[in-house]
């Protein structure tokens, strides 16, 4: 079976899979493939195309997931992941029946100008035991203003620019480091400024749940595992206290 994919998060769950080396590329000069997996709105007039949903929240995920196992005759394996997926959120879960406060964050997808999570990121927020300061879930991420991040007052600040590295999430915080605004934020003062890799959050694949599992580190470091270095960084700012 030769298989094109499109969506990144097609391609990580493929992996995920098993089914790496089914992959081609899509140069005229390459092998014709048997299974196309792209969005829904692409006009591919082959049978070969798998239309996937373009989610909006985890269960969608899922979905997705669940589709691309029954096209490519790995229903079983795609509901094992599934299942896994699902255990791995209830195991978080159980770590963090005993939290006290649900600390406000407010997940960045941009600096310049702020730009808010959305679709399943505040789910995400949520699900590791925090509040979304920002952001709507099932929505698109929405450009803002510097005054309504201040409006929102977070205790906790994540830079997760879509398709970004770590690296350059952080940055992209150094590159924004000057500006006033960031001595408005409780985030700030309690030195809860973080870089992510993109990666964990802007892909809707397999990946998401390691996401929630690093932002719960970050909020209850005293109740799960803090993250490694190479998916979230601390970036501490030099600010005025009040």
């Amino acid at each position: 079976m030769r298989i094109l994919s499109l969506l990144p998060a097609a391609t990580q769950t493929l992996e995920v899979l098993g089914l790496h080396s089914a992959l081609v590329d899509g140069s005229p000069d390459g092998a014709k493939p048997d299974l196309v997996f792209a969005p829904p709105e692409e006009d591919f007039s082959a049978p070969s195309h798998v239309p996937m949903r373009n989610p909006r929240a985890i269960a969608d995920i899922f979905a997705n997931i669940q589709t691309i196992g029954e096209a490519t005759h790995t229903s079983a394996q795609a509901a094992a992941l599934v299942q896994a997926m699902r255990n791995h959120l209830d195991a978080i879960q159980n770590q963090l029946a005993k939290a006290a406060h649900r600390p406000w964050l407010s997940a960045l997808n941009g600096l310049n100008p702020p730009r808010s999570s959305g679709m399943w990121v505040p789910e995400q927020i949520a699900l590791a035991g925090g509040q979304p300061a920002l952001g709507l879930a099932g929505l698109p991420a929405q450009d803002m203003e510097w005054d309504d991040v201040i409006h929102s007052q977070p205790e906790m600040i994540v830079v997760m620019p879509c398709g970004a590295t770590l690296a350059q999430a952080a940055e992209q915080i150094r590159a924004n480091a000057h500006r006033a605004e960031w001595d408005e934020f409780p985030a700030t003062h309690l030195n809860q400024i973080y870089a992510v890799d993109s990666a964990y959050f802007c892909v809707p694949g397999p990946r998401v749940i390691q996401g929630v599992e690093i932002l719960a580190g970050l909020l209850h470091p005293h109740l799960c595992r803090h993250p490694l270095e190479i998916e979230a960084r601390r970036l501490t700012l030099d600010v005025k206290y009040r």
